[in-house]
């Protein structure tokens, strides 16, 4: 079976990711990406949120509490409220709250009910 291929266009570079038919959009007009689980070692930390705001958001008590451990990762809002956002990429992280502040606001703010996933994407 052939994988089909599209493409979409970057939030925060402006350049063209490729889109296979494995991934899917989510409630907010994002893309999430699930061929990230065809490579587990990407996927660096998932859990629930314990809350957000508009620029950031608080990971799960069992989050890393190595402060910047998540900068320049990209932040996928998996399930519950802001389903399917993929465009936010850490810029700056507190191991003591697990507070990871974010590359632009949310377009839908995850709140407590929102899981998530840590991707190292190698940017």
């Amino acid at each position: 079976m052939m994988r089909q291929k599209t493409s979409h266009r970057d939030h925060d570079t402006n350049r063209g990711l490729p889109i296979y038919d494995d991934v899917v959009r989510g409630s907010g007009g994002q893309y999430l990406f699930n061929n990230d689980t065809a490579n587990p070692s990407n996927i660096v930390d998932r859990g629930t949120a314990q809350s957000a705001s508009a620029g950031a958001i608080v990971l799960a008590t069992t989050a890393s509490s190595t402060d910047d451990a998540y900068v320049g990762m990209s932040v996928q809002i998996t399930g519950g409220t802001g389903s399917g956002q993929d465009h936010q990429r850490g810029t700056a992280y507190n191991g003591t709250t697990k507070e990871l502040t974010v590359s632009g606001a949310w377009t839908t703010t995850p709140d407590s009910t929102s899981t998530y996933r840590i991707v190292n994407r190698g940017y």
